[in-house]
């Protein structure tokens, strides 16, 4: 394993356990995990016994302006079934857009917009505006109706990193793994309004961003699955059943939107692996963290796709969760020791 471009070092631990042992990148090696994007000419130099834990043409959906483009390309043609993603304007090209968008609801209910870079992550730029006057439309920003009317857990909003892992792009392969992570705002939530629409602790529910908050509450334990600022899964279908709702509903949704969300880039991802991969899907895998808001109507909205989600174990929850999505995806992934 070739893990020059990695700096996570759970890793580097999980494929010891599984045997691999760690090589330059200029020797033989049979898997090169990288953390940033791959270069079209490493994936082309390829052999039939190598694995790369990315596939080309993955930035359509990895781009918050990419993502737009796509689901709201599908969405004009298949409403029904992408209507899980809030209009999303991209600037500067959208500005009209945006405002005719904005004037055709002036009046008919309050309208919050959030404003994020196209390209960028770990809510690094994120900002709320009451109005088209608040944003510059001349910079690369993508700006979505923001949602208003979050499930709120204790108060507080929260959003769940959904791992997903794409072994194969045609035909098209996805598992979606059952445990993962809700991530919790660290300010009980109140409706933007002009005193409040500046709080990040309140209206992001980012780690990057919570953890600097006093309130933060790092969850310590292996097994303490529902405390602190940051749960599994697990945890949080438990809190559901508890509240009489049915996470199988919820599950099954949200399978839908990230099945649906692939199917937008289909022809792109399969024209570019087609072009650049020596032996096709064999060469690729990825895993992905879907970021997915739930609202009080218990209907999932996705927020955002990291293309290579952050690996880092701040605490005993993360190295479990992110050990076992790990091991899974090398298993799933048929990365073998070849000699």
């Amino acid at each position: 394993v070739c893990l020059e471009n990695c700096k996570y070092d759970l890793i580097a631990r999980v494929t010891a356990n599984a045997g691999f042992r760690p090589v330059e990148e200029d020797e033989a090696w049979n898997l090169h995990w990288i953390d940033t994007s791959v270069s079209i000419e490493r994936v082309m130099r390829m052999k039939k016994f190598q694995k790369i834990n990315h596939f080309p043409g993955m930035a359509e959906i990895s781009r918050k302006d990419f993502l737009a483009k796509n689901l709201t390309r599908m969405q004009k043609m298949f409403p029904e079934d992408y209507n899980f993603f809030p209009a999303t304007f991209t600037m500067p090209n959208d500005a009209n857009l945006l405002r005719d968008f904005v004037r055709s609801k002036k009046g008919k209910k309050k309208l919050t917009l959030i404003v994020k870079p196209s390209v960028g992550c770990q809510g690094k730029g994120i900002y709320l505006a009451s109005s088209c006057d608040k944003i510059n439309m001349t910079e690369p920003v993508v700006a979505q109706t923001y949602v208003r009317n979050p499930l709120l857990i204790d108060g507080l909003k929260f959003d769940l990193r959904i791992y997903v892992l794409v072994t194969s792009c045609a035909p098209l392969r996805v598992y979606i793994f059952k445990e993962g992570l809700a991530r919790f705002a660290t300010k009980p939530y109140v409706k933007p309004n002009d005193s409040n629409i500046d709080n990040a602790f309140m209206h992001l529910t980012n780690y990057s961003v919570n953890k600097h908050n006093s309130k933060f509450e790092f969850n310590e334990g292996t097994d303490a699955e529902d405390v602190g600022s940051k749960w599994t899964l697990g945890a949080f279908r438990k809190w559901m059943e508890g509240h009489g709702m049915d996470h199988h509903k919820l599950w099954k949704r949200i399978h839908h939107v990230i099945i649906m969300t692939f199917l937008s880039i289909e022809a792109q991802v399969n024209a570019a692996v087609d072009m650049h991969v020596p032996y096709k899907s064999r060469n690729c895998f990825q895993l992905f963290g879907f970021d997915i808001l739930v609202d009080e109507n218990l209907e999932p909205v996705l927020i955002e796709i990291n293309f290579s989600p952050s690996l880092a174990c701040g605490t005993p929850l993360d190295l479990r969760v992110k050990a076992e999505v790990i091991a899974d995806s090398l298993s799933l992934a048929g990365v073998q020791p070849y000699e």
